[in-house]
C-alpha cells in the first residue's frame, strides 16, 4: 500500500521503519553493548586516480572511494514486523559514525573527514558507509633524481576522538581495479600498514614517467650542446666562430631559465637534471673561450716566428697523425739563408780590404773584357796610349760597379723571397697547430658531452 505524505510517494513499511529506528536514537552515543567493548570498523580503501603532485608545496592529490563497515546495536529490527524490509538507506549524518580523518591532511580548505553520503542499514545492525573523497595529503618529495625520481607517500587514517579501547580499525588489501592511470606518474604499488587497530597507513609508491621531462628538458640541452660542437668545425677565416659559440650559450641559458632546471622543490635540492644542465652550461661557456684561443693561434706567424720545437714535436708530430691532420711540408729556414749571405758579404769585404780585388771579380770573365785588359797591358809602354788606357780602366770600374749593384740587388730580392717564404711557412705551421687544437678540443668536448649524458642515466635509479 502506497500513500502521499508531504507530496512524496513513500512506502509505508520503510517510512514506519525509519521512524521506529530514529525515534529513540542518539547519534552521539557509541553503538556498543558495553563500555569495555570497542566498535570494530572494517576500512576498505579504493584508489581511483592520482590527480596531481605539487613538488613545491609537497602535496599529493588523490581521488578515493572509502567504504566503512561496522555494527550498530541500536539500529537492529525484525524484518517480519516491517513487511520483510531488510535494508534501508538513510543519511549518514543521522547515525553514529566513526570519526575517521586523514591525519596528514595538507589543505585546510579541504575537510579531512569523510563525506556525508547515505549509509546502508541492514536488519542485523550492519552498516555500510561508502563515500567518494578528494584527499590532499602532505608528502616529502625527493627530487634529487628528477626526472627518474620515485616517491613514497603515505595516507594516514585514524579516529579523531576515540582511542583503541573504543574504536578499532582494520583493513583489507587496497582495491586498484578502478584506478585511472596518470600520464605523468606511474603507480607502482600501494602498501597497507596496520597500526594495531589505532590507525591505518596506506603507502603509495609512485614513479615519474621520464619521457615527457626528457623531451622538455634534456633534448633542448643536448641539441644546443651538439650545435656548440660545430663551432670547432667552422673555418676561422669566416669570422663567425665566436658568434656561433655565444649564440649557443645564450640559447642554453634561455632553455635553462625556461625550464628552471626541473621542478621547484620545497627543500633546497639540486636535481640530477639541474646538474646535467650545469655541466652543459660549463661546456658551452668553455667553447666561447677556447674558440677565441684557437683564433689567436690561427693568426700567429705573421712576424715569421715559427712554433717552438716542443710545440711542433708534440702537436704537429704526435697529435696531428692521431687526429687525421696532414702535416706541413718541410720548410726552408730563411734565417740560415740570411746568415750565410751575410757571412759571404763579410768575406768579400775582407778580401777587398786585403787587396784581393772586389767580390764582383767572378762576374768579370767576359772574353772581350779579357782581350781589352790584355791589349791595355801590352800597350802600356807607348806614350800615345796613356789616354786610352785611362778611359778603359774608368769604363771597367764603372761597369764592375754596376755589376756589383746588380748582384747586391739580386741577393736582396732572393733574401726577401726567402724571408717571405719563411714567414708563410711559419704562418702555415701556426695554422696547422690551430687546426690540430680544434680537432683535439672537438674530441674533448664531444667526450665531455657524451659523458655528462651518460652520467645522467648512470646515476638514475632505473
Amino acid at each position: 500500500m502506497f500513500y502521499f505524505a508531504g507530496g512524496v510517494l513513500c512506502d509505508d513499511q520503510e517510512f514506519r521503519l525509519v521512524r521506529y529506528l530514529m525515534s529513540n536514537y542518539d547519534s552521539a552515543v557509541r553503538p556498543s553493548l558495553s563500555v569495555a567493548q570497542p566498535v570494530a570498523v572494517a576500512f576498505r580503501f579504493s584508489l581511483l586516480a592520482l590527480l596531481s603532485m605539487d613538488e613545491r608545496q609537497g602535496i599529493v592529490t588523490t581521488s578515493c572511494r572509502i567504504t566503512q563497515n561496522w555494527n550498530d546495536v541500536h539500529l537492529r529490527w525484525n524484518a517480519s514486523d516491517f513487511g520483510g524490509v531488510t535494508t534501508v538507506r538513510i543519511p549518514a549524518a543521522q547515525i553514529w559514525r566513526p570519526d575517521v580523518i586523514l591525519r596528514n591532511n595538507a589543505d585546510p580548505s579541504t575537510p579531512s573527514n569523510i563525506g556525508e553520503e547515505h549509509a546502508v542499514l541492514k536488519s542485523s545492525g550492519d552498516i555500510t558507509w561508502t563515500s567518494h573523497v578528494l584527499l590532499k595529503s602532505a608528502c616529502t618529495l625527493d627530487l634529487r633524481f628528477f626526472p627518474f625520481d620515485f616517491h613514497l607517500c603515505h595516507l594516514n587514517f585514524t579516529s579523531w576522538s576515540y582511542d583503541i579501547q573504543q574504536v578499532t580499525l582494520s583493513a583489507e588489501r587496497v582495491d586498484l581495479s578502478n584506478f585511472h592511470p596518470n600520464p605523468e606518474f606511474h603507480l607502482e604499488d600501494v602498501l597497507l600498514s596496520p597500526g594495531g587497530g589505532r590507525a591505518l597507513a596506506f603507502s603509495l609508491i609512485v614513479r615519474r614517467r621520464p619521457g615527457p621531462p626528457l623531451l622538455r628538458h634534456v633534448l633542448p640541452c643536448f641539441v644546443v650542446t651538439a650545435l656548440a660542437a660545430l663551432t670547432f668545425l667552422v673555418p676561422p677565416a669566416s669570422g663567425e666562430r665566436v658568434t656561433l659559440a655565444v649564440g649557443c650559450l645564450l640559447a642554453l641559458l634561455l632553455v635553462s631559465v625556461a625550464t628552471g632546471g626541473g621542478p621547484r622543490a620545497s627543500a633546497p635540492q639540486l636535481p640530477l637534471l639541474g646538474v646535467y644542465q650545469l655541466c652543459c652550461l660549463c661546456l658551452v661557456s668553455s667553447v666561447a673561450f677556447l674558440s677565441a684561443m684557437t683564433l689567436g693561434l690561427h693568426s700567429k706567424g705573421a712576424d715569421g716566428i715559427p712554433p717552438s720545437p716542443w710545440l711542433r714535436k708534440c702537436i704537429l708530430g704526435c697529435l696531428a697523425p692521431m687526429l687525421f691532420v696532414h702535416p706541413c711540408p718541410p720548410r726552408k729556414d730563411s734565417m740560415n739563408f740570411q746568415d750565410g749571405d751575410e757571412e759571404e758579404k763579410k768575406k768579400g769585404k775582407r778580401k777587398a780590404a786585403s787587396g784581393g780585388g772586389p767580390p764582383i771579380e767572378r762576374y768579370s770573365s767576359s772574353p772581350q773584357l779579357l782581350r781589352r785588359r790584355s791589349g791595355t797591358a801590352g800597350g802600356s809602354g807607348g806614350g800615345g796610349g796613356g789616354g786610352g788606357e785611362r778611359s778603359s780602366e774608368e769604363f771597367e770600374r764603372r761597369f764592375l760597379r754596376v755589376l756589383d749593384r746588380v748582384h747586391e740587388t739580386l741577393e736582396r730580392n732572393e733574401a726577401r723571397d726567402m724571408e717571405n717564404e719563411g714567414r708563410e711557412a711559419a704562418r702555415e705551421e701556426w695554422r696547422k697547430v690551430a687546426q690540430v687544437t680544434d680537432r683535439l678540443l672537438l674530441v674533448l668536448f664531444s667526450t665531455g658531452s657524451m659523458l655528462a649524458a651518460a652520467l645522467l642515466f648512470a646515476f638514475a635509479p632505473l
